[in-house]
């Protein structure tokens, strides 16, 4: 027999294991981290109103291809930062350690929003939405 998860899973899991909004915003931050970013910039325009608020991270790190964002941001559970951590894999640019390893940054941009935009590239490639 094989588990059915339902889309909502997410909604749930990140309802579940981030406390608060602060906290959810501190895992989105801490990929910026884990992606050799120099810089991150967090804009916040009308966050207490649930129907015109934004937020928006973006930072200068070294983004994601299609198939990162697939087989690793997509799958919940992938143990692909935890891989990296065993095997003392450092980021290229500033030599980090990856410290978001749970995978839970992406259950917590569900408590932050509900309609959710990602837009990622590596260095000379399209961006990928």
């Amino acid at each position: 027999m094989k588990f059915k998860p339902r889309a909502r899973l997410l909604l749930q899991l990140g309802d579940q294991l981030i406390k608060n909004e602060s906290i959810a915003l501190v895992e989105l931050v801490k990929n910026s981290y884990d992606a050799d970013a120099n810089h991150v910039d967090v804009y916040m325009e009308n966050v207490d109103d649930p129907h015109n608020g934004v937020i928006i991270i973006e930072d200068d790190g070294f983004g994601m291809d299609a198939t990162t964002v697939e087989d690793v941001w997509m799958e919940p559970g992938s143990d692909f930062k935890t891989e990296k951590f065993i095997k003392r894999e450092v980021s290229p640019k500033f030599e980090r350690l990856p410290i978001g390893e749970k995978g839970i940054g992406r259950f917590g941009v569900h408590k932050l929003g509900n309609q959710i935009e990602m837009t990622t590239k590596k260095k000379e490639q399209k961006k990928f939405m």
